[in-house]
């Protein structure tokens, strides 16, 4: 099981340094060309967080559960998603502990963000709620043109579940 955290915070509409596209453009376009590798039989599902509601920290949605074969889908909704709240990521975080499936099978779940989260909540308070769910999920992070310290900060889920920490620059 794969399970994308998709930022849909207003700041993902902002630039990398020396980018002309929008750091949701390059995060979509990284999302198509990774799923574009993943197993056929691996379950794929998509949730993002501040995307319909502005000042909102409960704006979480699991758009698309993981099933197999929903690549085509979960393309389809970060192709239309539209930017524009705050991000709670510890939110979706612990939204994600109730999606990612059965305790028993390999599961990753990969949050794409831009900011730490701006709801006054800590995410790594969520790595328990992940672990509770499903004991050998693997979270990976990728932090999009965050401050180098602010995107450490991060870290505390990778190293607890043995995923891996991007910073994208």
């Amino acid at each position: 099981t794969l399970l994308v955290v998709f930022d849909g915070s207003g700041s993902f509409w902002g630039q990398l340094e020396g980018e002309r596209r929008s750091k949701l453009a390059a995060a979509r376009e990284s999302v198509r060309d990774g799923l574009a590798r993943v197993g056929r039989d691996t379950r794929i599902g998509v949730m993002s967080y501040g995307h319909r509601r502005a000042g909102d920290c409960s704006d979480v949605e699991v758009a698309v559960r993981p099933e197999t074969g929903a690549g085509d889908r979960v393309m389809a909704f970060l192709d239309k998603i539209n930017p524009r709240g705050r991000g709670p990521i510890t939110n979706a975080l612990r939204e994600a502990s109730r999606h990612i499936g059965p305790g028993n099978g390999a599961a990753s779940v990969l949050l794409i963000h831009d900011d730490p989260d701006n709801c006054q909540l800590d995410p790594c308070d969520a790595l328990a709620d992940l672990r509770e769910a499903h004991p050998r999920v693997v979270v990976h992070v990728v932090s999009v043109g965050m401050p180098r310290e602010a995107a450490q900060r991060m870290q505390c889920l990778t190293k607890g579940t043995g995923g891996r920490h991007y910073e994208v620059s």
